[in-house]
């Protein structure tokens, strides 16, 4: 069954509408569901090896993830203190400013570690130790997509487990994200998110 029109009008109010900043990484963000939905299909109706789409599924989930950190600390660095819940303007300067010495400069949060360290820093997705470790984890599942840097067979990262943690992983994510930090104080919950590992 593949992701229903009801279902991505779902995904689309509560992604893009709710807590997405930037509209185009929200589209993105669902047109990988609708893949995430194809490729749990396929798996269950697969007669061979079903471990053998826990990669491409596992690296969608994983990158999901990486997008969403991506437009949260885009969305800090870019508010002005009061505008977003739950974020203070203390924390604000912290995800735009570093101190070097006496002078302050602009803070460079390019990359995927950098988000997790600094969500953490805050509790962003709550006090839990162990959830930030994990995400630091699935960020090195997820290079493993570079084959020729792969020192490990890939059948042992890409595993169940790991798929699941990827899942869980997601769920916390935007759970938060709808009902901690939605966009101009809209009140959500994330109760009916279409994800297809619950449905298929």
């Amino acid at each position: 069954m593949p992701l229903t029109e009801k279902s991505k009008k779902i995904l689309e109010e509560k992604i893009t509408d709710v807590f997405i900043w930037t509209f185009k990484k929200g589209d993105n963000i669902v047109y990988n569901f609708d893949i995430l939905w194809a490729l749990y299909e396929a798996k269950k109706h697969y007669g061979g090896n079903k471990i053998l789409y826990n990669k491409p599924i596992t690296i969608i989930l994983i990158s999901i993830i990486e997008c969403i950190l991506n437009d949260f600390v885009r969305r800090i660095q870019k508010m002005s203190p009061g505008s977003l819940p739950n974020i203070t303007p203390q924390m604000i300067n912290d995800f735009r400013y570093k101190k070097k010495g006496q002078s302050i400069r602009i803070k460079k949060l390019e990359k995927f570690c950098h988000y997790i360290d600094i969500v953490e820093k805050h509790n962003i997705f709550g006090s839990v130790v162990n959830f930030y470790k994990a995400l630091h984890f699935l960020r090195d599942v997820r290079n493993k997509i570079h084959i020729q840097a792969s020192d490990i067979d890939e059948y042992m990262v890409f595993t169940d487990r790991n798929l699941r943690l990827s899942e869980r992983a997601l769920e916390r994510i935007i759970k938060f994200m709808i009902e901690k930090y939605p966009r101009w104080g809209k009140k959500e919950t994330a109760d009916d998110i279409p994800y297809p590992w619950r449905f298929l």
